[in-house]
């Protein structure tokens, strides 16, 4: 392995230049770093940020960003309420985000309610952008895609629309583009629609959206299955973890999260999945009941996944995490991580919405950072704010704050060029409104002691 030294702190001591040195390789960890949580200073500008979202008393939600895979443009998605319903909108920059573009909406004629929107960027820097409609009990609920590769928004593709009796038809639906003009996107949905449960479906293209393949059951499974999320390795697999409900007499319910291993053959776009039903894996560690909202990262093909703990409920729930470097099918080859939890002390969420602390991974010189809103125990700071933990400086051991307590910060999305770190939020309850807002902030990437050559995603 080739070790490329990119990146040497001048506040690193030579003893710990040395450390760095001999520990932080690949897959290694070094002792948790011994020092306080970094000042909210190292965030540009002053909390809560820059507003994102349309000004005004109308809501946004749903914050999704990406940087293209050589860090020259960036892109971030929400949905924003136009006075009847949520339509996604994007924004782009090509200097770090210093400047953006004026909020577009992607699908202006639509006149339907959105609940849910990702977006990716290719190699060629286009923007790729999925987004869920109408996902009401009883009614139709569509997959949608578009992407800026002509230079204007494509008319929106349906990548599926169905409707269930029983609950909302369709969940959160996730999007990842991969060398090769290559996409997959990844879904929760009732299928077949004859029956109560939620499955994972999938969906790929091999020419950058022009065309689909069908769709792509990734599991068939008895109890309800949600959130899932996507990646890809270096050696073309695909990778699909998600949470999972399993029932356990008498009406036991125990959280999982499960993985499955797609591939596919030649120039085809219908994975074979590696998963059994009957047998399936469990990501999460076995002391776990309550394990829920799993992110994965694939740096090249080791797999990183970090999922919530919440066996303590609302006010006690923490971030851990599980690695796999080969044989990925097999449950004995993922490794908890031995300084789980990652995030340290528990940390808590609001008892109503988002209820999960959620995780969410980037990667930058050769850390692998996990960022999460959540309350930290104090009885003074009873809002949720942005947190984040990396391998770099031992997980929990090193804490980067991003938002202030007096101001409520949920669902952060955030993407890494190496050199900067961008962040989306949901800003709730601003101010004392009752709206919610899409809050923008970034920040210089930590000085790191050793990088290896990784992928910009």
């Amino acid at each position: 392995m080739n070790i490329q030294i990119r990146h040497i702190s001048g506040r690193a001591s030579g003893f710990l230049l040395l450390v760095g040195l001999l520990g932080l390789i690949w897959g290694l960890q070094v002792t948790p770093a011994q020092t306080a949580p970094e000042d909210i200073s190292d965030w540009e500008g002053t909390a809560p940020g820059a507003l994102f979202s349309t000004p005004g008393n109308n809501n946004a939600i749903s914050p999704a960003i990406d940087y293209s895979p050589d860090g020259a443009v960036l892109a971030g998605a929400y949905l924003q309420y136009t006075g009847s319903f949520f339509t996604p909108y994007i924004r782009i920059s090509t200097n770090d985000g210093t400047s953006w573009s004026a909020p577009t909406a992607i699908s202006p004629s639509s006149t339907t309610n959105a609940t849910w929107v990702d977006v990716t960027l290719d190699n060629n820097n286009k923007v790729h952008v999925v987004w869920l409609e109408n996902a009401t009990l009883g009614q139709p609920s569509t997959v949608y895609y578009t992407n800026n590769i002509a230079g204007s928004w494509l008319t929106p593709q349906v990548l599926v629309q169905t409707t269930s009796v029983f609950q909302a038809a369709v969940v959160a639906p996730r999007i990842i583009a991969s060398p090769g003009n290559k996409l997959d996107v990844v879904w929760s949905q009732v299928y077949p629609d004859t029956q109560p449960q939620l499955n994972i479906m999938h969906r790929r293209s091999n020419n950058n959206g022009s065309s689909w393949g069908v769709l792509n059951p990734v599991a068939i499974t008895n109890p309800n299955s949600f959130n899932p999320i996507v990646a890809v390795s270096a050696d073309g697999k695909i990778h699909v973890v998600w949470e999972e409900v399993e029932v356990v007499p008498p009406n036991l319910d125990y959280g999982r999260i499960r993985y499955a291993q797609g591939v596919v053959s030649g120039s085809g776009t219908t994975p074979s999945w590696n998963y059994n039903p009957n047998n399936p894996i469990n990501i999460a560690h076995s002391s776990i009941d309550q394990a829920a909202r799993p992110t994965i990262a694939a740096i090249g093909n080791k797999l990183y996944v970090a999922y919530n703990n919440r066996d303590g409920g609302e006010e006690a729930q923490e971030i851990w995490i599980a690695t796999c470097t080969v044989n990925c099918t097999s449950a004995a080859n993922w490794i908890s991580h031995p300084l789980n939890p990652i995030s340290g002390a528990p940390i808590g969420a609001n008892t109503q919405d988002p209820f999960y602390v959620i995780p969410v991974f980037i990667v930058y010189d050769n850390c692998l950072a996990t960022y999460y809103h959540g309350t930290d125990g104090n009885a003074s700071h009873p809002t949720e704010v942005i947190f984040g933990v990396n391998s770099c400086t031992g997980w929990g051991g090193h804490l980067d704050r991003a938002t202030e307590f007096n101001t409520r910060a949920t669902y952060p999305r955030v993407t890494s060029d190496g050199d900067w770190i961008q962040l989306l939020y949901e800003v709730r309850d601003y101010p004392q409104t009752g709206d919610i807002q899409i809050y923008y902030r970034r920040r210089l990437v930590p000085d790191v002691l050793l990088a290896l050559p990784l992928n910009r995603r």
